[in-house]
């Protein structure tokens, strides 16, 4: 797949992926148990290009089983930023969408798209102004 047909998420999750892995590389050269599980299921995922081919959903359910088995390594709490990083850019693409609907005065698709943030993504700091535009 050729870097510019990538959708601009995908190239965001890619852009975090890199960066992960170098860091891995840079800081200790680890080869234990949670870097090998890190490093084989990003690429697993690489192969199957379900973390940056249209496939965010199933990129963050990688990145929260592997949170899960191992929840207090040093690659967690990077991965646990990276995730909140990861969700705040969709919830941001949901109101830009969902702002271009009110420009256009679409009222519903706006409506439906706002209502995404508020059951989706309510942690994030979009909340604010999904819920304002909700009610106006």
């Amino acid at each position: 797949m050729i870097w510019y047909d990538l959708p601009m998420k995908s190239k965001y999750i890619l852009i975090l992926v890199a960066i992960t892995m170098l860091a891995a590389n840079c800081f200790g050269q680890q080869h234990d148990a949670d870097y090998e599980a890190l490093t084989k299921q990003l690429n697993v995922r690489q192969k199957q290009h379900l973390v940056f081919c249209s496939a965010t959903p199933k990129g963050i359910e990688s990145i929260d089983s592997f949170l899960e088995k191992y929840p207090d390594t040093d690659y967690a709490m990077d991965l646990k930023f990276k995730l909140d990083l990861i969700i705040n850019q969709m919830a941001a693409k949901e109101l830009s969408i969902a702002r271009y609907y009110i420009k256009n005065e679409k009222w519903i698709p706006a409506i439906n798209r706002l209502k995404i943030i508020v059951e989706k993504y309510d942690k994030t700091i979009f909340i604010e102004e999904a819920l304002f535009r909700l009610v106006e």
